[in-house]
């Protein structure tokens, strides 16, 4: 037995006795020593007469990804890792599926070796023959610098997009472009935060966490963007997770416990050519996201001239024509402004309370035996981002009850009622949901509202924005209480006041965003795609399964 909900455990056996029947599936790790949480991964080593091909592989991982299982399942083939791991899994295994046919080799237990058969010259090394691990750094004592805090690095992301100025008190960990860091304390390295650092000038020393791990390439041994690419890898990660020490939660990899990690390494040109293959796809994603960002920019900056500046109605009154703007447009905006308990607002527009134009829904609240298999998924502030703006991958199959009116329909708008960062970072950030083909209907958790306009001629999208925008965020954080949690009380958002715009010119703004929300959309689509694409050749790669040479039909178009 293992530590899985029995319509979970349903779940893994068929998924895996329609892609590797004559494969017997091992279970290893936290569900296996009955010590997993509720996020833990699921572990299993498959053990066939001969490695898995890249299309087993791709079917296991598209398989599971698509299946409504509420955690990650990690696949290792017996043939792919190191003598090491084997034995660190042999501890401590449990069959999940018997293979419909076993060779001799496998019932004697003389499973074949880490090998790569396309690539004989592949040397099974360990790392720490090859890798630098936690390379001396110098950087002097109550220098202020780059710092890099774990809350800074995103799940599964290679850029650094967020970091600090601090001055360096002598420890944690010194790093330089070319590093990678992983992050070595549970529960951020199942998370999968690890950056690899291209963000500092010629010669600068960055500090950070004390939690990251360090790692380094050793000059024509080793490439520094494949060393970032193998941190990723799940056989390395695994081999981490399995290796932690300390108390439960608060768990952390031994740097020394790593360098024993074993894998197959290319020479360094083909590391080089794996680095670019895997690099072209994160390039493209980055590429989306920084499109996404300036067109999320675009339409932020429209909605502050038009309604928060009021830039139009002050160019009129001045004698000109509004820039960027058609005479029939300009004409929907006053040219003179008008006092009102808000100050001058222009001429015509009303002070509006929002409790006056929305519905506003309370989210459900869940226990954690109701997160087990199920077509409908809460929506949770893990699904919104820091700063406002829709996650799609946080969200957790929901069995519980709900009522009809807090089922959320694609195209609504959510905001977080609670927060846990101090920072208020998600209190108060809306979020347009989306639909996603894997549920049928999605709720929201306690923590978040449903915000439905009362009329038609109030967008989401101008809600969105309105909610956005600093005053909002201050007018919220008055609202706030709590110290290690913060709470919205139920009079913030309906409370608060602001200039409302004529019918028209709201249309008009939701006729510009909407081609802007859609674009961004479609990008992110095009990302998700790209990801499985990335993570599906990742361990293939790595391993030498598939050649380089294999790769460029996929490659072709991006």
């Amino acid at each position: 037995m293992i530590d899985l909900n029995p319509k979970h455990f349903e779940i893994v056996q068929h998924i895996l006795a329609k892609y590797v029947p004559k494969c017997e599936v091992r279970a290893f790790g936290s569900r296996v020593k009955w010590t997993a949480k509720d996020y833990s991964d699921l572990d299993l080593a498959v053990v066939g007469s001969k490695p898995l091909t890249l299309r087993q592989t791709g079917q296991l991982a598209e398989a599971f990804e698509e299946s409504n299982l509420p955690i990650r399942v990690d696949i290792l083939d017996w043939h792919r890792i190191s003598e090491e791991f084997k034995k660190i899994i042999t501890e401590e295994y449990e069959v999940i599926q018997g293979p419909e046919t076993v060779t001799a080799n496998e019932e004697s237990g003389t499973i074949p070796k880490n090998s790569t058969p396309k690539n004989n010259r592949w040397d099974v090394v360990k790392l720490g023959d090859v890798v630098q691990i936690n390379p001396r750094r110098t950087l002097p004592k109550k220098e202020k610098a780059f710092h890099l805090a774990m809350r800074d690095v995103e799940v599964y992301r290679r850029k650094i997009t967020s970091h600090s100025s601090k001055e360096f008190r002598g420890s944690g960990a010194r790093f330089q472009n070319g590093d990678t860091l992983l992050a070595r304390i549970t529960p951020c390295l199942e998370n999968g935060k690890t950056v690899y650092v291209d963000c500092l000038k010629p010669n600068q020393i960055g500090h950070g966490s004390t939690e990251f791990i360090v790692l380094s390439g050793i000059e024509d041994k080793t490439d520094n963007l494949f060393i970032y690419y193998l941190a990723r890898d799940p056989s390395l990660r695994t081999f981490a997770i399995h290796s932690m020490q300390g108390s439960t939660g608060r768990q952390r990899v031994d740097a020394n416990s790593l360098r024993l990690f074993e894998f197959p390494l290319p020479p360094i040109e083909e590391q080089r050519r794996i680095a670019h293959i895997l690099g072209t796809l994160d390039g493209k994603i980055e590429l989306n996201r920084q499109m996404n960002e300036t067109l999320e920019a675009t339409a932020r900056a429209i909605f502050k001239s038009w309604f928060v500046d009021f830039d139009p109605v002050k160019t009129k009154m001045e004698g000109r024509k509004p820039a960027c703007m058609d005479t029939e447009t300009a004409a929907l905006f006053p040219s003179a402004f008008q006092d009102s308990p808000l100050g001058e607002i222009p001429q015509g527009w009303e002070v509006e309370k929002i409790g006056n134009l929305v519905e506003i829904v309370k989210g459900r609240s869940y226990r954690s035996r109701e997160l087990t298999e199920s077509d409908v998924a809460l929506v949770s502030i893990k699904s919104i981002r820091r700063g406002g703006g829709y996650l799609p991958d946080n969200l957790r199959p929901y069995t519980g009850k709900y009522n009809p009116e807090q089922v959320i329909t694609p195209g609504e708008l959510v905001i977080a009622y609670t927060d846990l960062t101090q920072e208020a970072e998600i209190l108060g950030k809306p979020a347009i949901v989306r639909g996603d083909e894997k549920y049928q209907t999605l709720v929201p958790s306690l923590h978040l509202r449903i915000i439905r306009p009362l009329e038609s001629t109030v967008s989401v999208r101008f809600l969105y924005y309105l909610f956005r925008e600093r005053r909002f965020q201050s007018h919220v954080y008055g609202y706030a209480t709590g110290t290690t949690v913060l709470g919205l009380s139920k009079d913030g958002v309906p409370s608060y006041q602001f200039a409302l715009p004529p019918e028209k010119i709201r249309c008009l703004f939701d006729s510009v965003a909407k081609p802007l929300f859609d674009k961004i959309e479609s990008n992110e689509n095009e990302s998700r795609t790209l990801a499985h694409t990335r993570d599906t050749l990742l361990p293939k790669l790595l391993s030498g399964e598939i050649r380089v040479s294999e790769t460029d039909e996929i490659l072709e178009g991006i």
